[in-house]
């Protein structure tokens, strides 16, 4: 092989090799630009949460910059369901849905569901809207805790009181708050009539009734939300009383009112007549009489039976 072919092959391989160094250097210091710049772009991204919500702290750019959450999906924007947003802007709890309001009354019955509860069921549906149920109090066996719930028994808690003739005195729970009962239920006015009113909240009152029916109403402005049938007048043989409950009466937080209060005061109507009690001469001096439904012997304010 002649020389110059020799140092002509020998030079384009030198510059080959020399070009190769070259070019893998450009190459990573592009990509080093394209990292630097990726993670310009990451800092600028809005901050975010644990779940990829943006942060009150993102600039105005948050608004068009893509969020990815934890799982690796885009966040979407959740939107709220129409009985939230109709809860919300009416200021109710959130518990407290927009409750479905007749046009009409609707009857209720009480039906024994077991030996220690009972059932409220619409007679227009066939429904269950409470449920109440009965336990003793392990400590204190002459106490009775009564529970309400919406729907069946594994329902939410509506309400909860106790009591019995213990020495204690009676408190009531009404969804999430409690107070004394001799600060919820107290005299009306009018004779034979009971008011009831739990932290503040708007008063109702219960009435006797000449055909011994129990009403209950508001009384500013006067309306009329329910009137209750005792046993003796149910026509159900399953029944322990009925309730006819007025459109007026069927705003969620009104009912679970009615129930509760009625649970109350059936409970204090059949308390044992002390005054009877000590002078009693027959068997029945403990019974309920419709006739002094409502003659209270013991002063509310000074209970001693809870």
């Amino acid at each position: 092989m002649p020389i110059s072919d020799f140092l002509h092959r020998a030079a384009s391989s030198k510059a080959r090799g020399s070009s190769t160094p070259r070019s893998q250097s450009n190459s990573a210091a592009a990509s080093s630009n394209n990292s630097e710049g990726g993670d310009e772009h990451d800092m600028s991204l809005p901050l975010t949460d644990a779940r990829g919500r943006m942060s009150p702290r993102a600039g105005p750019s948050s608004a068009i910059s893509p969020v990815r959450n934890g799982y690796g999906y885009p966040d979407e924007k959740r939107a709220l369901s129409p009985e939230t947003q109709s809860s919300t802007v009416a200021g109710e709890p959130p518990a407290y849905r927009s409750s479905v309001i007749p046009r009409e009354d609707v009857v209720y019955t009480f039906v024994r569901a077991s030996p220690t509860s009972m059932i409220v069921r619409s007679e227009v549906t066939g429904e269950a809207v409470y449920h109440v149920s009965h336990a003793l109090d392990l400590w204190n066996p002459f106490v009775w805790v009564t529970t309400v719930r919406r729907g069946d028994e594994d329902g939410e808690v509506v309400s909860e009181f106790e009591m019995g003739l213990a020495r204690r005195r009676a408190r009531l729970a009404l969804r999430g708050q409690d107070d004394m009962l001799v600060n919820v239920v107290k005299k009306a006015a009018l004779w034979g009539s009971l008011n009831f009113q739990f932290r503040k909240k708007r008063a109702l009152t219960w009435t006797m009734q000449k055909n011994s029916t129990i009403q209950c109403s508001m009384p500013s402005p006067q309306t009329s939300l329910a009137v209750f049938a005792p046993t003796i007048f149910a026509t159900n043989s399953e029944s322990t009383g009925t309730l006819t409950v007025t459109p007026f009466g069927h705003s969620r937080e009104v009912f679970d009112h009615i129930i509760t209060s009625l649970l109350l005061i059936e409970r204090l109507r059949q308390l044992p007549d002390k005054e009877a009690m000590k002078n009693r001469r027959t068997n029945d001096a403990l019974g309920a009489s419709w006739g002094r439904l409502f003659s209270w012997e013991v002063d509310l304010n000074t209970m001693s039976f809870s």
